[in-house]
């Protein structure tokens, strides 16, 4: 006699093993991610239903802080990247202009940028790791100017000279 051990990551698809016990030790999961476990009991070519489900978020105990490695501007163009946290699954970016109120976005990545900023505001970022349900604390904040676009040069393109001045 034997079991089906079927099993998933958060909102993944089911895999199995087969187990010839009660039991079944499963290795390198994902720190804050859901896990969900169901059973059926096999004996040759009869098999029985599968169990009910029985879920298991593997912790986090903390998460250190991401650190802002660089925050730039180019044109109306803002982009802030971070070291990644070991861990994370994504991150939560936050930012705001000038004394607004800060909106923040999730990222699957170690980077970030908006564009569509306007000239002459300080734009201010912040970002925090993710796990599950466990979360960071806020990095530092990193503050962008979105700078005035620079006017053109004229340039002179003919020239005279009045030579008849004054008649």
């Amino acid at each position: 006699e034997s079991y089906q051990v079927y099993y998933k990551r958060d909102n993944g698809s089911y895999s199995y093993k087969t187990v010839y016990g009660t039991s079944l030790s499963l290795s390198n999961l994902a720190s804050g991610s859901k896990y969900t476990f169901r059973v059926r009991a096999r004996a040759g070519s009869v098999v029985s239903e599968l169990s009910a489900t029985k879920s298991v978020t593997i912790g986090v105990t903390k998460l250190s802080t991401p650190v802002i490695t660089s925050a730039a501007a180019y044109g109306t163009t803002a982009t802030v990247r971070w070291g990644a946290v070991s861990g994370a699954d994504s991150y939560q970016v936050y930012f705001k202009r000038d004394n607004s109120s800060y909106v923040n976005y999730t990222v699957y990545g170690t980077s970030f940028s908006v564009n569509n900023l306007m000239n002459g505001s300080k734009y201010t970022f912040r970002v925090r790791a993710r796990a599950g349900s466990t979360v960071s604390e806020l990095s530092a904040s990193k503050i962008v100017t979105i700078g005035a676009m620079p006017l053109a040069t004229p340039v002179i393109t003919d020239t005279f000279v009045n030579t008849h001045e004054g008649r």
